[in-house]
């Protein structure tokens, strides 16, 4: 390749500096609002002359016109709602609260925990007409600038806020830890405690662990009162503790619902009717890895110690050795040897015991009779003659002591 000396890339230099000089810069066709003008030769004068005088023009961008946000002419124009504004924010708190706080006597529909902000709002002030009394205006002093105000105002007359705080604090430190922590503390004045079985009735029951998770019971209580089916659950819980059962639960389960329509009464009201329901409440509790006998026992506790208006079904399963089959093939016939003589006495025609077994029956009773007297003979010689023995060792006795005397 040819090196290049100074003077060629002087020439160079110039010659490309020319070309660009030259060259008409290029505008894309899509940014241009009016066709470009051609610059080739016209083949008539006239017409290259009348579009030369006529005027070159721009379409201009039409002007975006400013439409203002505000709920429209139907509603006074009433302007978009500001977020940002701390008091209108506080008052739609207010109203959203207004079923505790302004008019607690009066029933509003229940609405979400989170009020939402309206997108179009306006707060308006009343203003007293000319023809009222001036003893039913509000002075300035009493007159406040939005609905927090007028409410704290109010609240130093008749104190409802502070009730109604009050009332919910009690009601928050009545159960839970902070009743148990009340309790601890009064105990704690007095030196005595409540034994350890006697505080976990104020906590929740204690559960086992299940290390395989098998079922083997299902214990589901039925009742038509929500009260007495928590408290007999809980106290179901509370027994599988303290008998080493695994209990989960207890789940709720659907309610099963019953309708009747029947007649109102007889005679003339016959026509009318009367509707009446029953709604029955389920809790399902479950014990898993628990022994059968454990399980049984279990379940007797519960129905010796029934609470009223509970009713219970419980679904058991038992798990036994291979090969059990063969064994509940001869159950049934040691069952049926064992409930004969008991079904004897059921029949029309029933089986009477032969005069062998009556004269064994009666020796047996006259033996169980004579042996009852002899035994009675033998206490009664026993202690007669330990009663002789007694007086012969004080007569003995008596007598030693008058020799002794004598010899004195």
């Amino acid at each position: 390749m040819p090196e290049l000396c100074d003077e060629r890339l002087d020439e160079l230099l110039k010659e490309s500096a020319s070309r660009l000089a030259t060259k008409k810069p290029t505008r894309p066709k899509e940014c241009s609002l009016v066709e470009d003008v051609p610059t080739g030769p016209v083949l008539h004068p006239q017409s290259q002359a009348q579009y030369l005088k006529a005027p070159k023009l721009r379409d201009p961008r039409p002007a975006e016109e400013k439409i203002k946000d505000n709920a429209g002419p139907g509603w006074f124009g009433m302007p978009k709602t500001d977020p940002n504004d701390p008091d209108l924010k506080r008052d739609l708190q207010i109203l959203h609260m207004r079923g505790t706080a302004i008019d607690p006597k009066r029933h509003y529909k229940k609405e979400s925990l989170k009020a939402k902000v309206p997108r179009y709002a306006h707060v308006g002030r009343i203003v007293e007409g000319a023809t009222e009394y001036y003893s039913a205006r509000l002075t300035r002093k009493e007159r406040k600038q939005n609905l927090v105000d007028e409410l704290l105002s109010a609240e130093k007359a008749s104190g409802k806020f502070r009730s109604k705080y009050e009332a919910i604090q009690v009601k928050k430190a009545s159960g839970r830890k902070a009743f148990y922590k009340n309790l601890i503390e009064r105990q704690e004045d007095h030196g005595l405690r409540l034994p350890r079985n006697v505080q976990a009735l104020y906590l929740q029951p204690l559960r086992r662990e299940a290390p395989w998770g098998i079922p083997s019971c299902d214990l589901q209580l039925r009742s038509f009162s929500l009260r007495n089916l928590e408290f007999f659950a809980d106290f179901a819980l509370r027994a599988a503790y303290y008998l080493k059962l695994p209990a989960f639960g207890p789940v709720p389960l659907p309610r099963i619902t019953e309708r009747w329509t029947v007649p109102r009464s007889s005679f003339i009201f016959k026509k009318s009717q009367e509707n009446f329901e029953r709604i029955t409440l389920r809790r399902l509790i479950q014990i898993r890895d628990g022994n059968p006998e454990t399980v049984q026992l279990w379940l007797a506790f519960l129905q010796k110690h029934a609470y009223y208006g509970i009713g219970m079904k419980a679904n058991v399963w038992e798990f036994g050795r291979l090969g059990l089959s063969k064994s509940m093939d001869a159950a049934p016939e040691d069952v049926a040897k064992a409930a004969e003589s008991k079904w004897e006495h059921l029949g029309q025609h029933r089986h009477l015991d032969t005069v062998e077994n009556v004269e064994a029956f009666l020796a047996r009773a006259r033996f169980n009779t004579d042996s009852g007297k002899r035994e009675e003979g033998k206490r009664r010689f026993l202690e007669s003659q330990y009663k002789r023995e007694q007086a012969l060792q004080r007569k003995t006795a008596v007598a030693e002591a008058a020799e002794a005397a004598g010899r004195s």
